[in-house]
């Protein structure tokens, strides 16, 4: 399973090639959304593939921590809304405030976009690098 789940425990971080440069480039990349005008979104109690179909194929997934805690159909629920939201602004020039900050009536989903911008996701990464 060596590839398909990124480990960010310190002591075995060095275990999988190129973790600490993949990490790297994504913080780097959400702080440059952020930096952007772009919101940077996480959904508390999901996992990768909670964002993906296979989420719905079997329960064991959650078992093994291919998916999180949360149900799948409330992050399914949570995706479709903010994807409908997202294509409704940009395409439609519809007003919506899901994408502008948190909302009660999803409160697992936590905007993390303050501590991307302005390089902060490089100085998050250099911290994680360095040893306790």
């Amino acid at each position: 399973m060596e590839g398909h789940r990124l480990c960010w425990n310190r002591r075995y971080a060095g275990t999988h090639s190129g973790a600490y440069r993949d990490v790297g480039a994504q913080l780097k990349h959400m702080g440059s959304v952020a930096d952007h005008g772009g919101q940077v979104v996480y959904v508390a109690g999901a996992e990768h593939y909670n964002f993906a179909d296979v989420q719905f194929l079997t329960p064991i997934l959650r078992q093994i921590g291919m998916t999180g805690k949360r149900s799948t159909d409330r992050v399914a629920s949570i995706i479709n809304a903010y994807t409908l939201s997202f294509f409704d602004h940009y395409l439609k020039n519809k007003g919506d405030s899901l994408l502008e900050g948190p909302s009660e009536a999803y409160p697992e989903v936590k905007f993390m976009t303050s501590l991307f911008a302005g390089g902060n996701g490089e100085e998050s990464e250099k911290r994680e690098r360095q040893e306790p």
